[in-house]
């Protein structure tokens, strides 16, 4: 990685771009997430971001834990958050998508285990109303995850895209202020 990439600032995320967080001490958590003054401060900005509560925060918290560089950007292991970052994921594609679906759309990017597969199905085949974004999540992760090859609600979405081999994968509404019940 160039030097001029390590220092920029970072991706904001995968799904929430257009959202601002409400509280300033997540505004500065995703400030260091995206630009860490230091490595403790990168860890940090994670985990108040995943288990803030507030919709926006988890779910752009989920977007930097599929990234590629999103959290081994700054040498952060993802793994030790995969638990956490697994039922934070389920628990968003119970909520409504909100208008532009960022909620289902970075939950569904997370998920992708064969036991996931009936929840995956459920969000695609009962929420007409979803986004490209979460359509286009929905069949990648439908495409990896076995359980789903017959499945009514992959062929509902059209032919599965093959995810970007990236080794082996870390990162396995309520609206952008709403709160995570």
């Amino acid at each position: 990685m160039a030097v001029q990439e390590a220092l920029s600032e970072g991706r904001h995320s995968l799904h929430w771009t257009g959202h601002e967080l409400d509280a300033p001490r997540l505004r500065e958590a995703h400030r260091q997430l995206r630009s860490p003054t230091r490595e403790a401060a990168h860890r940090e900005a994670f985990r108040t971001l995943l288990h803030s509560g507030r919709t926006a925060a988890v779910g752009i918290a989920l977007d930097h834990f599929t990234m590629p560089d999103g959290l081994s950007r700054f040498g952060l292991d993802g793994e030790r958050y995969t638990a956490d970052v697994l039922r934070l994921a389920r628990h968003l594609l119970g909520l409504p998508p909100g208008d532009d679906g960022a909620v289902h759309a970075s939950a569904l990017e997370v998920l992708a285990e064969p036991a996931d597969a009936p929840l995956i199905a459920d969000t695609l085949l009962g929420t007409p109303a979803l986004t490209s974004a979460v359509h286009a999540a929905g069949r990648m992760t439908a495409a990896a995850c076995p359980l789903m090859a017959d499945h009514p609600a992959r062929r509902r979405c059209g032919p599965a895209k093959r995810r970007p081999a990236r080794g082996r994968r870390r990162g396995r509404g309520a609206g952008a202020g709403g709160v995570i019940r």
